[in-house]
């Protein structure tokens, strides 16, 4: 099953409460600039035993064997050694394993690896984040901003049927699991740090950051 997916949120406020109070208040996630976050496809699939299925960056696997990318382009490698699986591209599941992917519903050009790394933007905008308790209330964050892309994301629920198996602390649970996996850069960011003590040493209250980013572009190096 495939569904493609369009969507923009606000949320007034949720919040946290045990003795006190944790409230993120005004949030949204959309498109950057207030758009719609759009050009989502999401894929939904029950695996048969063995069959080999779309996950993370298997689609720069498939685009890089078909001669479309640069093998030697060290993120395009990774891809190749992680995703090639059985002269398929992505990964392996049992019988009976539920496999949610969520990619992009249109890369552009198949031959541009930023247009793929690119392809879903996204922004996240938090008016503040608070705390209260029966001594009042502080604002430790307000004005947070970040804009980036998503990229691959995938929610997969292992079938473990009626298996156990044993933690390291000697619990015994069902040999089912769910598992996620999710990729995404932020390009651009700022907040305001309001109020906020690190053991009682240094004091950051009102600092501004911005020009926030949170990548893996580190040369050779990939993640």
């Amino acid at each position: 099953v495939t569904i493609e997916l369009e969507t923009k949120l606000s949320i007034d406020r949720f919040s946290w409460i045990d003795e006190g109070s944790l409230n993120v208040n005004g949030l949204r996630l959309s498109g950057q600039n207030d758009t719609v976050l759009d050009n989502m496809k999401l894929t939904i699939d029950i695996a048969g035993d063995g069959e080999v299925l779309e996950h993370g960056f298997s689609e720069i696997a498939r685009r890089a064997d078909a001669g479309l990318l640069d093998p030697t382009n060290p993120d395009v490698a990774d891809a190749l050694a992680k995703y090639s699986v059985a002269g398929s591209f992505g990964k392996q599941f049992n019988s009976g394993d539920l496999v949610m992917h969520l990619g992009a519903t249109d890369y552009g050009d198949p031959t541009s690896l930023d247009e793929y790394l690119q392809a879903v933007d996204f922004e996240l905008a938090v008016d503040s984040v608070t705390t209260s308790g029966s001594e009042g209330s502080a604002t430790l964050f307000s004005d947070v901003l970040l804009q980036g892309h998503i990229g691959p994301t995938d929610l997969v629920i292992r079938n473990g049927g009626s298996s156990t198996r044993t933690l390291a602390n000697g619990n015994e649970v069902s040999g089912s699991e769910l598992q996620l996996d999710t990729h995404f850069e932020i390009t651009d960011g700022s907040l305001n740090w309001d109020a906020a003590d690190v053991i009682l040493l240094f004091n950051f209250a009102a600092v501004g950051i911005e020009g926030l980013q949170i990548h893996n572009r580190r040369g050779d190096d990939t993640l």
